[in-house]
């Protein structure tokens, strides 16, 4: 879309698209977008969590540790109850990390936003390794450190990530 001066109106939304260039180290320290707006927007959502109906929290760590338990509840959440344990089963396994990184691999969803940046760096997937606390090959103990207090001072004890 273009406005009558001629600019490109959404100009903003697709750089945003654009990968990152730097690494984690830089990105946990940048102004927009980084740790403090993430750690922003939670305990946004934690403040309001009353405004709907009901809330659901939903952890990464929960969901690798019982992926099939934190599906169910989910389903239980949005009022599906009778789903047979055979399909959540295979539901799982379609979602599973393997099978997302194959798909990704194969460009099945066809979209520029779901495509690996360079197929050759596997750091460029959206499905880079599926591991709970990869942070620690990328980031030193300081860094680390440094974040955790970041975190400890201004997350909403709420998620339970304190250290």
């Amino acid at each position: 879309m273009i406005n009558s001066s001629g600019n490109h109106i959404y100009k903003h939304i697709k750089d945003r698209l654009k990968p990152y260039s730097g690494n984690l180290s830089s990105y946990v320290e940048e102004e927009v977008g980084s740790l403090d707006t993430i750690i922003e927007f939670y305990n946004i959502w934690e403040k309001n969590r009353t405004i709907p109906k009901d809330f659901l929290l939903l952890r990464y760590e929960d969901l690798q540790q019982n992926t099939e338990r934190e599906l169910c509840r989910v389903l239980n959440f949005i009022g599906i109850k009778e789903v047979s344990y055979e399909i959540i089963e295979e539901a799982v396994k379609y979602a599973s990390f393997d099978n997302m990184r194959k798909m990704e691999i194969e460009e099945v969803f066809n979209s520029y936003a779901l495509r690996a940046v360079n197929k050759n760096d596997l750091n460029s997937y959206k499905t880079r390794r599926g591991k709970v606390g990869g942070f620690v090959d990328y980031l030193s103990e300081k860094e680390i450190a440094k974040i955790n207090k970041r975190i400890d001072k201004k997350l909403s004890d709420f998620y339970g990530h304190k250290t």
